[in-house]
């Protein structure tokens, strides 16, 4: 189901740890009723019940023991206590968005079509932190991850509004121009004319 070279994150008191090789879970803690999960597994399982897992306890003596229960001194009958399993954040299942797409975008049109500055440098503290979103997210730092996403985000919004601004400002600029008024101006007398 699962390759041998799988990585595997394990949760042990209420944390997520990992990923680590097959070959490294038993240093970093790991028993028969840790909670693993990798790359292609629905959700969170006990290491004993994974098949590729299972035959590092095969050679082992249980390490645990069950513990043991009193029935109760008064009243009903004996009732096992329930437990919850720990709820770990599926950061394996997320990828965060790193917007270096739209960036680019705005790094080429602002290079290439009206030279704007200050939409350019939006589109590079953008570029720099959507690049920072795989690499964070791989190296198991979630919360810097999602951070930079927000931010690559932020920056590529913030230079379109730039750009469109320009743009604008660009037109009306011209629009105003006597240059403009006049040929405008022209064309309108050339209609007049004719008619």
């Amino acid at each position: 189901m699962f390759s041998f070279m799988a990585q595997y994150y394990i949760g042990i008191n209420n944390q997520q740890l990992g990923p680590f090789e097959v070959h490294q879970l038993l240093a970093n803690g790991l028993t028969p009723d840790t909670l693993v999960w990798c790359s292609g597994m629905n959700g969170w399982q006990v290491a004993k019940n994974v098949p590729e897992l299972s035959i590092l306890f095969a050679a082992q003596q249980p390490q645990y023991q069950h513990p043991q229960y009193q029935q109760p001194q008064y009243g009903g009958g004996y009732h096992q206590p329930q437990y919850q399993q720990p709820q770990y954040q599926q950061h394996a299942f997320q990828q965060f968005p790193n917007y270096i797409g739209w960036n680019v975008a705005i790094l080429v049109i602002c290079v290439f079509c009206c030279c704007n500055p200050i939409a350019l440098i939006f589109g590079i503290i953008g570029l720099v932190n959507g690049t920072g979103v795989n690499k964070a997210t791989n190296e198991g730092r979630y919360e810097e991850a999602q951070r930079k996403s927000r931010s690559a985000k932020s920056m590529a919004t913030i230079g379109t509004i730039i750009f469109v601004v320009g743009i604008l400002l660009i037109l009306i600029a011209y629009a105003l121009s006597p240059e403009f008024r006049e040929a405008l101006n022209e064309g309108l007398r050339n209609k007049i004319n004719k008619n």
